[in-house]
């Protein structure tokens, strides 16, 4: 069982695992492709109501997300994906290193994203509905 404590960054309280999130890399240098990750950082198991699995297997899972305006999400992890905006939407990201970030997308807009643990606000106006499609290997 893992350990649970509270951080304050910036004026947002969110959970975050007391131990380092773990991950397995497949070793090639400069192509570090996520294998496996500490389940308790899984975005499934830190928020399960805004988060839906619409299909998954052996080679990737696709999530549905939705949040509205002022909503958080605790620290979290993702391994490489892609995300798919269905509408507008604004965020504050917070990172285990303390930095933080305001980032926006936009209806139809599709992104990279390497692997990462972060923890989000709504800070935009609109609900959040992104799709995510995240590599397993």
């Amino acid at each position: 069982m893992t350990a649970l404590m509270y951080e304050k960054t910036e004026s947002f309280w969110f959970r975050a695992a007391a131990r380092a999130c773990t991950w397995s890399l497949d070793g090639v240098k400069g192509n570090h492709k996520l294998m496996k990750k500490d389940a308790a950082l899984d975005p499934l198991d830190v928020d399960p109501g805004r988060y839906k699995v619409l299909f998954e297997n052996d080679r990737v899972r696709v999530l549905e997300f939705r949040d509205q305006p002022g909503e958080k999400v605790g620290m979290h992890g993702h391994p490489d994906r892609l995300i798919y905006s269905f509408g507008p939407w604004k965020r504050r990201f917070w990172y285990p290193d303390g930095r933080s970030e305001v980032v926006e997308g936009k209806a139809g807009e599709v992104k990279w994203s390497s692997a990462l643990e972060h923890a989000g606000e709504n800070v935009g106006t609109t609900e959040t509905h992104n799709l995510f499609i995240e590599f397993k290997r």
